[in-house]
C-alpha cells in the first residue's frame, strides 16, 4: 500500500510517497526533515483546524465564527459540525476566548474568532 502526500510544511511543496516495508511506514521524496513525519501523520491520521459558526442566543439570524484551538481528526468533522449546529452562545463575545473547553478531545478548545458586543 502506498500513497502520495503533498507536503505543506515548507515552501518546497514536496510530493512525498508513503509506503509500508516490513510493517513500518517509510517515505521518499521529502525535501526537509519535517516532511517525513508530516506525510506519515497525514497518511495515518489526517488532522485539520475545524472552523464553523455557531448561533448567538436570542438572535436566530446572527452567528459568530469559531475554530478549534488545535487540529482535530478529519474523521471527527461531521460530529463537530453536528454539535456546533446545536450550540448557542450569549453576547458579549470577545476575540480568541474559549467558548467550549475540551471540544471533542481533551486539550482542544472551541474558541471565538471575532468579537461581538
Amino acid at each position: 500500500m502506498s500513497n502520495i502526500i503533498n507536503c505543506i510544511i515548507c515552501p518546497k511543496s514536496c510530493k512525498i510517497k508513503v509506503f509500508e516495508v516490513d510493517h513500518n511506514l517509510k517515505t521518499e521524496g521529502e525535501g526537509c526533515k519535517r516532511g517525513s513525519s508530516y506525510a506519515i501523520n497525514e497518511y495515518t491520521e489526517p488532522r485539520r483546524v475545524f472552523t464553523t459558526t455557531i448561533r448567538i442566543e436570542n438572535n436566530e439570524n446572527k452567528v459568530i465564527p469559531v475554530k478549534t484551538s488545535r487540529a482535530i481528526k478529519k474523521e471527527c468533522w461531521r460530529e463537530a459540525k453536528k454539535i456546533c449546529n446545536n450550540l448557542k452562545v450569549d453576547i458579549p463575545i470577545y476575540f480568541n476566548v474559549v467558548l467550549f473547553k475540551d471540544f471533542l478531545e481533551k486539550g482542544i478548545d472551541l474558541i471565538s474568532t471575532k468579537e461581538i458586543l
